[in-house]
């Protein structure tokens, strides 16, 4: 996970970025991808907006060689956090092909917890609505 940011009150408004490497047994002509996601959802926290740079070494999961399509599609992301410039929290992915826990330190302005359902999309640059 490279980010994840967020805000609301009592709803949540959640984007995420991540960065997906295909295996070097994989005929990919691309190795690496941003993976973004956008939801919406239940929450609580303070009123503005919360901020989450994930710190920390990547976490590595494994699938059989799958195009970057396979990868798109409906998920869900939880999080919850709590601090004042050093923050401590955890991230729950759920993609179309994996599910994984992300917890660690970050910085930002956090005291919340929500549960967000949405779109999860394998993109060529950063912008979410391209390829």
């Amino acid at each position: 996970m490279k980010y994840v940011g967020g805000g609301g009150a009592k709803g949540a408004a959640v984007s995420a970025t991540a960065v997906v490497s295909a295996d070097r047994n994989c005929c990919m002509k691309e190795r690496k991808k941003d993976y973004n996601y956008v939801g919406a959802g239940l929450g609580y926290g303070i009123k503005g907006s919360i901020n989450m740079n994930l710190t920390g070494e990547g976490k590595g999961f494994y699938t059989r060689c799958i195009p970057w399509t396979e990868f798109n599609g409906p998920g869900r992301l939880t999080m919850a956090g709590l601090g004042f410039i050093v923050t401590y929290g955890i991230v729950t992915i759920d993609t179309p092909v994996v599910y994984m826990d992300f917890i660690g330190w970050s910085w930002g302005l956090d005291a919340s917890i929500a549960t967000t359902a949405g779109y999860w999309r394998i993109v060529s640059n950063p912008n979410f609505f391209q390829n």
